[in-house]
């Protein structure tokens, strides 16, 4: 990861710690992205399972 990256995803983590400890639940939801592709897509023969139904 680079340090952008990095810096992004601490100063988001951070920001929901912070959340978290007000204790509202509206502004946790809100760091939530609204639809989430659950599409899992990697090759069975590196990580020797079977497709997910």
């Amino acid at each position: 990861m680079n340090d952008i990256a990095t810096s992004a995803t601490r100063t988001v983590a951070e920001e929901l710690l912070r959340r978290i400890g007000v204790g509202d639940p509206d502004s946790i939801a809100a760091l939530y992205a609204p639809d989430i592709d659950w599409k899992l897509d990697w090759p069975d023969d590196e990580h020797g399972r079977t497709p997910t139904p």
